[in-house]
C-alpha cells in the first residue's frame, strides 16, 4: 500500500475547474491597473509513462506584465483522503510575465514538495521542483489559466493544468 501510494504521489495525474477569486488593482482615470492580485482554481493532470494523479489546488499572485514575481501554490490528491491520508504539495516559486496581446504568459519554477500525512505512512515527503509556464486568457469577467510544468521528483513528470480565475484589470475584454 504505501509503495502503491507514492508511485501515484509521484507519477499521477489530476484535471479539475475549481472557482477561484481575484481582487484588482484600483483603476486611475480609465487606465487599467498596473497589477493584479489573482487566486485561481486549478486542476492538474500529473503523467508519468501512462500512471496519471489528479490534484485540485489553488494559485495565487502579484501579477503585473513584464515584471517579476512570485506565486503561491496549495494542491491536494482528493483520491487518498478516503484512504486517511492527506498529500499535500505547496508551491512557491518566482515567476516572470509577458503580456502578450489579451493574454498573460507566465514564466515559472520554483521548489515543490510533496507531503504525506496518515493512511498507515505516518508522515513522509519528497522534495520537489518545478519548471514550466502558463497563461491567462480573459474569457468575459473570468480569465481561464493553462499551464504545462515539468516536475522533478525522484524521476522527472509532466504535469497539465487548467484554471478558472477572475480576469485581471490589466487584461483586455
Amino acid at each position: 500500500m504505501r509503495r502503491r501510494l507514492t508511485l501515484h504521489l509521484l507519477f499521477g495525474t489530476s484535471l479539475a475547474l475549481a472557482p477561484a477569486v481575484s481582487s484588482a488593482g484600483a483603476q486611475t482615470m480609465g487606465t487599467p491597473a498596473r497589477h493584479s492580485f489573482v487566486a485561481a482554481g486549478v486542476g492538474e493532470m500529473w503523467v508519468r509513462e501512462g500512471e496519471a494523479l489528479f490534484m485540485a489546488g489553488v494559485k495565487t499572485a502579484w501579477y503585473r506584465p513584464n515584471s517579476l514575481g512570485v506565486e503561491l501554490g496549495l494542491g491536494i490528491f482528493p483520491q487518498y483522503l478516503g484512504l486517511g491520508a492527506g498529500i499535500l504539495v505547496p508551491e512557491v516559486g518566482p515567476t516572470y510575465q509577458v503580456l502578450l496581446g489579451d493574454a498573460l504568459l507566465i514564466f515559472r519554477a520554483g521548489v515543490a514538495p510533496a507531503v504525506a500525512v496518515g493512511g498507515g505512512l505516518g508522515f513522509a515527503g519528497v522534495m520537489g521542483e518545478y519548471a514550466g509556464a502558463g497563461v491567462l486568457v480573459p474569457v468575459g469577467p473570468l480569465a481561464l489559466r493553462l499551464d504545462l510544468t515539468r516536475r522533478f521528483y525522484q524521476e522527472g513528470l509532466w504535469s497539465f493544468g487548467i484554471g478558472i480565475t477572475a480576469r485581471p484589470s490589466f487584461l483586455r475584454r
